[in-house]
């Protein structure tokens, strides 16, 4: 019997374990478990997604309502176990349930900010009356590489040569997401990367700064495995996931792009002098010193995930 009941507690322990599990994955957790759209929402329609969860509370009790002072043990505790599960999913419902408001809200605001941002666009290609060196195919494959490196840094759980191509409060916020997987013993693996398309949508000056909107799509594969075990948790290896992003880009108002950035940039490593092809990383790969970017280049500000079809 108490064996028995042992096994009942294990079993009521994973439950607490499930109910804690998230579904986000891929760099700054854009994928997940459900395909979204919010491509519609880049028009004057105000309407908004939002997940939200319910929960359904079930009473446990005997035939008479109470528990009686002869009752089995056994059965005491069993009914004990079952009331600490109760409120534990209660207090973690509401605490979702918050959460996902607070999300919600972030989106719409976010969603606001990207429409006002894209009423103000101008046509890339009036970028060269400001900036004549600019290339806007050369900044496209840019980020078509710089996004295969996050993925695999992203998996490898090490970001920390991307950090010259963000500013710093975006890469604090993926650094810290990325911290969450490694507090809870897992990895999510991102596989199958291609870049299926970049596309400038347009440019706009605010605040003494350049912002470029890329749209990109992508596709990939992902799934998480517990670090211990190395068996899937979430996702699939074989399901292929259909990314939309957009990404805002910028830097300082008045910077002018060299006369030959749609070449590759090479520059010299302060740590141990060797040559360096900052396109292909931030990183030496001959001393592992991190090469900051200079302050005129474009770094990314803010990343959108517009839409998921998974096949």
């Amino acid at each position: 019997m108490k064996k028995k009941v042992l096994t009942l507690f294990a079993v009521l322990l994973c439950a607490l374990v499930v109910l804690n599990v998230t579904a986000l994955a891929d760099f700054g957790d854009f994928s997940g478990s459900s395909d979204y759209d919010f491509s519609y929402d880049y028009s004057d329609n105000d309407s908004s997604w939002s997940s939200s969860s319910s929960s359904s509370g079930s009473s446990y009790y005997d035939d008479d309502g109470y528990v009686s002072g002869d009752a089995n043990p056994t059965r005491i505790l069993i009914m004990a176990l079952i009331v600490v599960v109760a409120i534990v999913y209660s207090m973690r419902t509401k605490m979702k349930n918050n959460s996902t408001s607070k999300k919600a809200t972030a989106q719409r605001a976010e969603r606001a900010e990207s429409r006002a941002n894209r009423a103000a666009l101008t046509p890339i290609g009036e970028y060269t009356k400001i900036d004549p060196a600019f290339n806007a195919a050369a900044l496209c494959e840019k980020a078509s590489n710089l996004y295969v490196q996050m993925q695999n840094g992203w998996t490898a759980k090490n970001i920390e040569s991307l950090r010259p191509y963000f500013t710093d409060a975006l890469f604090t916020q993926m650094e810290r997401s990325l911290q969450g997987y490694a507090q809870r013993g897992e990895t999510n693996v991102v596989e199958r990367i291609a870049v299926l398309d970049v596309t400038p949508l347009g440019f706009h000056q605010t605040g003494g700064e350049d912002h470029i909107l890329l749209r990109l799509r992508t596709r990939i594969t992902d799934y998480t495995v517990n670090d211990g075990t190395q068996q899937i948790v979430r996702g699939s290896r074989d399901q292929e996931k259909f990314m939309t992003y957009e990404w805002d880009l910028l830097r300082p108002t008045g910077t002018q792009t060299n006369a030959e950035s749609g070449e590759t940039k090479r520059i010299t490593c302060p740590g141990c002098g060797a040559p360096l092809d900052v396109n292909a990383s931030a990183r030496c790969p001959y001393c592992g010193t991190v090469i900051q970017q200079q302050a005129q280049d474009w770094v990314i500000s803010a990343i959108r995930g517009i839409k998921q079809q998974t096949l």
